[in-house]
């Protein structure tokens, strides 16, 4: 009967004993997951940070761009305007060059038919 309640003693501390080493394995286990919590926090915390950055210097550029596009569309109606005002210029020249190019037909043929006229 002392082997039975020794055995039954020994089971019991065998027991406990098992049970404890299971909790101090899930306690690890346990603090595992917490460093891998906080580490997993600051590496999200420096995603953010990043994110940001990334977000300003994207507005940043869309706004540079948009003052781009309104620059180079200023630009387009400028020359635009240019070239209408120079093809008017160029017409404009054109007839007066005809314009004086008759008159200098006109008087030439006058000096020959008054030479003609002569003889």
């Amino acid at each position: 009967m002392r082997y039975l309640i020794l055995y039954r003693d020994n089971l019991q501390y065998s027991k406990l004993d098992k049970s404890e080493r299971e909790v101090r394995l899930l306690e690890s286990a346990l603090q595992e997951t917490k460093n891998e919590n906080s580490v997993l926090r600051i590496k999200q915390e420096e995603a953010m940070k990043l994110w940001d950055g990334l977000e300003y210097k994207f507005s940043s550029s869309k706004t540079y761009c948009d003052q781009l596009m309104d620059t180079l569309q200023q630009l387009a109606h400028q020359v635009g305007e240019g070239l209408s005002e120079t093809q008017d210029l160029i017409r404009d020249s054109v007839l007066h060059v005809d314009v004086y190019h008759a008159y200098i037909y006109k008087g030439w043929n006058m000096m020959q038919l008054n030479k003609l006229n002569r003889y």
